[in-house]
């Protein structure tokens, strides 16, 4: 039988305990095309252009903070990080932004070991949560075992406007 020095089998449970903590804080089921497919056609529904939304950003290797966006007929009109002007109107921080961006982690996440760096037997996990009326997203994690590449954006806060 194979004994891993103490130090390894503490950073390999430290490693498992970490990555479970940030999927049980996801709140959401794991990410799919048909979910992502039918949320976003929910939001196109709606058809609203005009709203204010409170983001916060959490991960490695991203720009983190609570960014405060309002959009006027599609066009970001105020955008703040932490209280500060932002100098960029990235889409996205717009929920149409927000949409590609999921569209293009799930395409990510086909190959883990291309885009993120992750070892042979690496397991990244996708979850998110969409408004049950509105269908924007109001959460979404993407945890990458044994990497530093995980992300968390949380809709703090929306309203139309």
């Amino acid at each position: 039988m194979l004994r891993l020095p103490t130090i390894i089998r503490v950073l390999l449970i430290a490693s498992l305990l970490s990555t479970s903590s940030l999927i049980g804080c996801a709140k959401g089921e794991t990410l799919t095309p048909a979910d992502l497919g039918a949320a976003k056609n929910m939001w196109q529904q709606n058809g609203f252009q005009s709203y204010a939304l409170t983001l916060e950003i959490t991960g490695d290797k991203i720009e983190t903070g609570l960014f405060e966006i309002e959009v006027n007929k599609g066009e970001i009109t105020k955008a703040t990080r932490n209280g500060d002007n932002l100098a960029t109107t990235d889409g996205f921080y717009t929920i149409d932004g927000i949409f590609v961006f999921l569209e293009n982690e799930l395409e990510l996440g086909n190959d883990p070991a291309r885009y993120f760096g992750a070892a042979p037997g690496s397991r990244i996990y996708m979850r998110a949560h969409f408004d049950p009326q509105l269908g924007y997203p109001t959460r979404y994690l993407r945890a990458v075992t044994d990497t530093k590449h995980n992300i968390k954006v949380e809709v703090k806060s929306f309203k139309k406007l």
